[in-house]
């Protein structure tokens, strides 16, 4: 214990850092001695940066983390650490506690916590994992020593010893692991209050087992009218409790009142009357224990219950028709729960939602009354009008929130703080608050000014000042550095029970969010990037309105299809054809796809089917016309597909390759909005998908090579069900930058340049797939810049060999070193385990069975797919079982043959 007596003194900790500078190269710092630093010291390491915790600083602690820094960084906690941490860290609140001169209430019952987590329940030496992660009550028993030292030399008042006594039940103390725990702390009391062992602890099980029914007498008939004799017979029976000696006895006992009278006699849903009394009993006891806490507790017992009776009277008032009365209570209440969303204060970071939950909570019944023109209120398409020369802003009231618009559009400059406040109206002036902007070194000004006005208001006085910090929070936003950071508008859209907001940002970015009291649920694919403003308040308006309408999913179709295949959601292929196709049969299978748990739902006619596409939460319609070669897709943002310049298009992974994003759909609303449409267009003997509702695909040149690859790559088809013949031309739109080959013969050519020469390429492709070449290699070569990085130059190549009629095909990745044959038996690779697999010779050396393919033709389909997918073929790649990934080795020697 010596350590305790200098550990935070700066001369013991100038000379501890000296003596380890003169010992660190004989004995260097080792991580079990900083642990224990870090623990004392109340150290903690972030990302490599060090910092300590708000009670640890002391004059002297800059020497302690030079020697954290001298050695390696403690990162995280193991084993007990974290217990050890928290028994320093409360002994560190002891300190500080005992340095009060002036003991109260809340001060005994700070003291009370920390001695709590000293119970034998929570004193352990067991591990626990990730207990850094959650409030920690368990103490290591080494810690039980700072406590023992911290009451034996430490002056505190006596009734800190009689609280130690009574939490750690000492009196019991005498033998067995109590007293291997607890016997120096009962002695340590002993000595300071002997007094102690002639108090026997009094058994209040029988007052504990009874209470309970005075402190809810009535609640259970809340709802039903009593007579007066009742309230006689009720008075009378509250009065005989207090009355009786065992509760006047424990009313004065410090235990109890500690452990019992603040936690369970004062509720908030207990009966009015027993509250009563019981604020009577210590109002005319000076002397009872912690009676200034009991009364402050009665005090916010008793607003409470003013609370509740004024939520009561404004939820039955009517609103004064065409009249926004700012001194009226129920108008003040709809205002601050409705105009300022999510809005946290400066002094303090209290969530204002969260703070009038409990002191001034939102009533939706009246609400829906003021949104209701015909109860008195304003509707929503009737705006108040505020006009400022040329301009007017429009302000329409909904039940969560309100909607400003600048001269009909739903932006415009936010109101300047300095105008704000030259405003005598007062309700002008709280009309305008929401979008009011001011710098944030105007919050003086700010909290000021508005402590001020919400003097005037129906408002409590406690409330006043963190209300105010709170719409100071909202308000003074302005820093040059964040400008660019706060949406320009937000549009909001309402269905019962749900709130929908969408922040339009000035470089058009769109954030989607469900809002609730306490945070905005950001939805899944919820962010959008559009071209321009207007297009951005557009598609908002179209979001939240899909967000906020239900739409049918009944399919009203004037041809059904031929056949039907379905995936489920693991992928599990099945088909229906025949009279097995039913409208019932369909309709299921609509609201399986809409509800997500279908991944793929194709709907077959001769030569032309209708895709719906669920790929990892993003979704696509797609229509195939085999007649034409050609395909649609049904366009998911329209604002932007109608605008774009092809050389703006924003290309997003879909499938196996990339789609515009205006093609995919973040979520099914849209789709379910326009899926009579979809199918009057499709679904017919004379389909014709209409412009700007469908994107349309037909290829000029290379048209069947590149219709196949659509099926592939984005509807979802087979290579069963859509592949090339092996003979037919490759579709190349990103030509490789070399070329290099051996015939049957044996005979190597050096290494081709392309430079463009697309007949080359062909031309080797086709003799190999002719089996007239043994080996044929080709090479992309190409710059990747990373945002803020140097270009790094990217080769890849794909590599297919050949050895009488069986042959191999190899990607390899050179920057990120990888190698991936292409499996032929996928069944046969997913068996193998370990070294047990099937094995054959190629070329000379012994390999997998299953990476020796007896013909072309899934070679073939892989190429088809690779190659125009060269510079992102991780789609492709990531295909389940398809690849065979080889390790660092074999890409290292097989590289080195290709370099």
């Amino acid at each position: 214990m010596i350590f305790l007596e200098v550990w935070r003194e700066n001369e013991f900790a100038a000379m501890l850092l000296e003596l380890i500078k003169e010992y660190d190269e004989t004995y260097p710092l080792n991580k079990e001695f900083l642990t224990e630093l870090y623990l004392a010291y109340g150290i903690r390491c972030n990302n490599q940066q060090m910092f300590i915790e708000n009670n640890a600083a002391f004059d002297g602690i800059d020497h302690i983390m030079e020697i954290a820094g001298m050695g390696p960084a403690v990162t995280r906690f193991k084993g007990n650490d974290q217990a050890v941490s928290e028994g320093f860290r409360d002994y560190r609140k002891l300190l500080i506690l005992a340095l009060e001169e002036n003991w109260n209430d809340n001060s005994f019952l700070r003291l009370s916590d920390i001695i709590d987590r000293y119970k034998l329940g929570n004193i352990s030496d067991r591990p626990i994992q990730d207990s850094y992660q959650y409030e920690l009550y368990q103490r290591h028993p080494k810690s039980l020593r700072l406590i023992n030292y911290f009451f034996s030399h430490t002056q505190l008042p006596q009734q800190a010893y009689r609280l130690l006594w009574n939490h750690l039940h000492l009196d019991s103390a005498t033998n067995g692991k109590n007293k291997l725990f607890y016997g120096n702390l009962r002695d340590t009391v002993i000595s300071i209050l002997p007094e102690v062992l002639e108090q026997p602890r009094v058994n209040y099980q029988k007052l504990n087992a009874e209470y309970g029914r005075y402190v809810y007498y009535f609640v259970s008939r809340r709802n039903e009218e009593s007579s007066p004799e009742d309230e006689i017979i009720m008075r009378k029976d509250i009065d005989a409790f207090f009355a009786r000696e065992d509760v006047q006895f424990a009313l004065m006992d410090e235990r109890y009142v500690e452990e019992q009278v603040l936690h369970y006699w004062i509720n908030k849903k207990g009966n009015v009357y027993f509250t009563h009394c019981l604020e009577y009993f210590y109002r005319i006891h000076d002397d009872a224990p912690y009676r200034n806490r009991v009364l402050e507790v009665i005090e916010e017992w008793n607003t409470v219950k003013q609370l509740e009776t004024q939520y009561m009277e404004d939820e039955q008032s009517l609103p004064e028709f065409g009249l926004l009365d700012f001194q009226k209570r129920p108008y003040v209440r709809y205002y601050l729960n409705t105009a300022f969303h999510l809005t946290y204060g400066v002094r303090n970071h209290i969530l204002l939602s969260e703070y009038l939950e409990n002191r001034f909570p939102y009533s939706e019944a009246w609400a829906q009354r003021f949104t209701d023109p015909s109860q008195g209120g304003f509707s929503p398409e009737h705006p108040i009008k505020i006009q400022f020369g040329d301009n007017t802003i429009q302000i329409s009231f909904h039940l969560r929130y309100w909607e400003y618009r600048w001269n009909d559009k739903p932006f415009g400059p936010l109101f300047p703080w300095e105008n704000l406040k030259e405003i005598q109206d007062e309700s002008v002036f709280w009309l305008l608050l929401p979008i009011t902007l001011a710098s944030f070194q105007e919050y003086p000004e700010v909290y000021e000014e508005l402590n001020r006005r919400l003097c005037r208001l129906p408002l409590y006085e406690k409330d006043i000042p963190i209300i105010a910090d709170c719409i100071c929070g909202k308000v003074c936003q302005f820093t040059e550095d964040i400008e660019d950071s706060l949406p320009l508008c937000t549009l909001y859209a309402e269905t019962e029970g749900q709130l929908y907001g969408c922040d339009i940002y000035r470089n058009g970015t769109l954030l989607l969010y469900e809002e609730t009291m306490t945070t905005k649920k950001i939805l899944p694919n919820g962010q959008y990037q559009t071209i321009d403003m207007d297009t951005s308040i557009s598609m908002a308006e179209r979001l939240l309105e899909e967000l906020t309408t239900s739409y049918s999913i009944t399919a009203s179709i004037s041809l059904m299809p031929h056949q039907i295949f379905v995936r489920n959601h693991w992928n599990q292929p099945s088909s229906l054809e025949g009279e097995q196709v039913t409208k019932e049969g369909l309709q299921e299978l609509l609201e399986k796809y809409f509800e997500g748990n279908l991944n793929r739902l194709e709907l077959s006619w001769q030569k032309r089917a209708l895709v719906f596409i669920n790929h990892k939460g993003q979704y696509a319609c797609l229509y195939f016309d085999d007649f034409k070669s050609g395909w649609y897709a049904l366009v998911s943002m329209p604002e932007i597909y109608a605008g774009i310049d092809a050389k703006d298009v924003v290309y997003v992974p879909f499938g196996l390759g990339s789609l515009p994003n205006y093609l995919v759909h973040q979520n099914l609303n849209y789709m379910k909005k326009q899926l009579n449409e979809i199918f009057d267009q499709t679904a017919c003997v004379l389909a014709e998908p209409k412009p700007m509702m469908w994107s349309p695909k037909v290829y000029r040149f290379e048209a069947k090579l590149q219709y196949h690859l659509a099926k592939r790559l984005f509807g979802g088809y087979t290579a069963e069900q859509t592949r090339n013949q092996l003979k037919d031309r490759f579709y190349i739109p990103i030509l490789p930058e070399y070329i290099s080959y051996t015939d049957q013969d044996g005979n190597s050519s050096e290494v081709l340049s392309v430079s463009g020469n697309k007949a080359a390429v062909q031309e080797a492709l086709s003799q190999y797939m002719a089996e007239k070449l043994s080996k044929l290699t080709l090479t992309w070569q190409y710059e990747e810049t990373a945002a803020g990085l140097e270009p790094l130059l990217q080769k890849r190549h794909i590599v297919l060999l050949q050895e009488q009629g069986r042959h191999q095909m190899l990607y390899l990745d050179i920057q990120n070193q990888e190698l991936e044959y292409l499996v032929a038996d996928v069944d046969e690779y997913m068996k193998a385990e370990g070294k047990k697999f099937r094995k054959t010779t190629f070329r000379g050396k012994t390999v997998p069975g299953y990476l020796v393919h007896e013909n072309l033709i899934r070679i073939r389909d892989y190429l088809d797919l690779l190659l125009p997918q060269i510079h992102c073929p991780k789609a492709i790649l990531g295909i389940f079982g398809e690849f065979s990934y080889e390790g660092k080795e074999k890409f290292a020697s097989l590289s080195q043959t290709l370099s």
